[in-house]
């Protein structure tokens, strides 16, 4: 898939807040699949199919 885009994105997380495993935790109850990329790095991989709707929700 070389030279592909992707959805691929990370945010960092307050580190006083939630750990990125557990934010991932949080998230895995609401539907969103999530990957800890580091203790305050989460990262997110939605399908390429995904309309503006499905983000909005899951930014919300």
């Amino acid at each position: 898939m070389q030279g592909k885009k992707g959805l691929l994105t990370g945010i960092e997380l307050a580190t006083s807040h939630i750990s990125s495993c557990t934010f991932g935790e949080v998230l895995a109850q609401h539907g969103i699949l999530s990957k800890e990329a580091h203790e305050t790095v989460i990262r997110f991989s939605p399908p390429q199919i995904i309309n503006q709707e499905q983000i909005d929700w899951a930014i919300e």
